[in-house]
């Protein structure tokens, strides 16, 4: 519900505990952020750059462009290998993203297929292969992190810093979004 009006019924489309704010989500971006000021200019800078015509066809140009990568990459499997279909789509929705929110391809499909086909042959070299880890690691990272929320949004503070397994897995996701802060 993307209504920038302030006599709406509805005017929080998600409820922001103190566990999301601990998490650093709730008042950045559009999706989570209940600050109607800053949601209402990031949705505005949003809506204008996602319009341009020129952007639109900038898009389908890089979809198309992403889809033949892709399909190189399936071409070059062969017929021995069995395709997992969501791990590629997720890596293409993910570039896809990156590259029209940032304008910078993230080769997270390059990254896919390397680390999982190639990485064990001699063809790249050392630089090439660290580039491939340290990219897969920031994909995972994206991941962890979005399937971190979880525990922030329904574990209370107490669950989460005192109960030992929980405690555990809230470590570890803070550690990482510490490290995804740091990568930008």
């Amino acid at each position: 519900m993307n209504v920038s009006s302030k006599k709406t019924k509805y005017p929080f489309r998600s409820l922001v505990t103190e566990g999301l704010r601990e998490y650093r989500i709730g008042t950045t971006g559009i999706i989570n952020n209940i600050d109607p000021k800053s949601w209402k200019y990031n949705r505005r800078f949003f809506t204008q750059a996602m319009m341009a015509p020129s952007f639109n066809n900038q898009a389908v140009e890089w979809a198309n462009e992403l889809w033949t990568e892709m399909e190189s990459y399936w071409n070059e499997l062969g017929e021995n290998h069995e395709l997992d279909l969501i791990k590629w789509m997720q890596r293409f929705s993910n570039e896809m993203i990156f590259k029209i929110s940032t304008g910078v391809k993230n080769n997270c499909m390059a990254s896919y297929y390397y680390h999982t086909f190639v990485l064990e042959s001699n063809d790249l070299d050392e630089k090439e292969k660290e580039k491939i880890k340290e990219s897969e690691n920031f994909i995972q990272s994206i991941e962890t992190f979005m399937r971190g929320a979880f525990y922030f949004f329904y574990f209370n503070r107490f669950m989460r810093h005192y109960v030992p397994f929980i405690r555990g897995k809230v470590i570890s996701l803070l550690k990482n979004r510490d490290f995804l802060d740091g990568k930008h």
